[in-house]
């Protein structure tokens, strides 16, 4: 047999070969290509990822590491007890975790993790089944970092309880001039209930006590972005009349723009009453010590005419009808 045709099929396979060799190469550089895009496109997501089987925490993307402070390798094959604050948080989700399965294929829930540093990062949590498995499951973590907006949300409530309990009248209005919100304190002082408040303009306390040109120049205040200050005389619901001391101040957005008003008022009819008694008493003693004053004045003048008389009696000059006159 010719040397050459043994060749030729054996070239043939060889070529083959390197051809399937090339594209297997090629294929392998293509799935590198295609991880290190997705593993870029995963660790420049704004939220936390991660891969989790047992417990056992087994991959997480930059936002994930950012958030707890940790590198990949100190958090890769360590189990997620070591993000935990206590035990009973650790205990928690775990328990949430054990519900996901073929029905229940994802969950959420609000958690609180451990940073490296010791703080404590507040987080919402989207679980979900990445690899079913009857035993363990390939569980897919995404992360929220909300702990600022905690923070916010809890001074917001704080403020509120504030608003609520403030002994000081509190109606908060469109910028329209609408009531969206009066504390318990503006029913008490005014006698209108929520119910009669809500959606209705401040002005049914007007009292007429005040003139038109008044309440334009709070308008006009106001409406340019300005705090007024200044006294009312209002009226209440059942028709009597009270001051009050208020400050309405515009609220903005972050635009900029006027979204709504907040008006702090207080009411001081007692304390103009007491002033005004006050007032009374100070007139009233300033006249007795005028009266007094006015007594002594005259006291001293009578006594010196008394004490000349009593000098020309003893004088001895005067006849009968004279001393009678003195």
């Amino acid at each position: 047999m010719d040397d050459k045709s043994e060749y030729s099929p054996l070239q043939k396979k060889i070529t083959q070969l390197e051809h399937r060799l090339e594209a297997s190469q090629i294929s392998e550089a293509v799935l590198k290509a295609e991880k290190a895009l997705l593993q870029a496109i995963l660790d420049r997501l704004p939220v936390g990822i991660g891969l989790s089987q047992r417990r056992i925490m087994l991959w997480h993307n930059e936002a994930l590491t950012r958030m707890l402070g940790y590198s990949p390798e100190e958090l890769a094959g360590k189990n997620a007890r070591m993000i935990y604050p206590d035990q009973e948080e650790y205990d928690r989700v775990t328990r949430a975790l054990q519900e996901l399965d073929e029905k229940n294929d994802s969950i959420e829930l609000e958690t609180k993790w451990l940073a490296k540093n010791g703080s404590v990062v507040d987080c919402r949590i989207q679980y979900a089944i990445f690899e079913p498995h009857p035993e363990s499951p390939l569980i897919l973590s995404v992360a929220q970092d909300i702990t600022e907006k905690t923070r916010l949300s809890s001074e917001v409530n704080r403020l509120a309880e504030a608003i609520y309990h403030s002994s000081d009248a509190i109606v908060i209005t469109d910028k329209s001039g609408n009531i969206t919100y009066i504390n318990p304190a503006f029913s008490k002082i005014t006698g209108y209930s929520w119910e009669d408040a809500i959606g209705h303009n401040p002005r049914i306390l007007k009292s007429g006590k005040q003139s038109e040109n008044f309440y334009k120049n709070l308008w006009d205040t106001i409406s340019s972005g300005v705090t007024w200050r200044g006294r009312f005389i209002n009226k209440k619901k059942d028709g009597t009349l009270y001051a009050e001391d208020a400050t309405i101040s515009p609220v903005f957005s972050s635009k900029g723009e006027i979204i709504a008003y907040v008006g702090v008022k207080r009411d001081i009819t007692e304390i103009l009453k007491l002033e005004a008694e006050l007032y009374e008493a100070q007139k009233l003693e300033s006249i007795g010590l005028l009266a007094g004053g006015i007594a002594h004045d005259f006291n001293n003048i009578l006594q010196s005419i008394y004490g000349y008389t009593q000098l020309l009696l003893m004088d001895g000059s005067f006849d009968e009808s004279d001393t009678e006159k003195l």
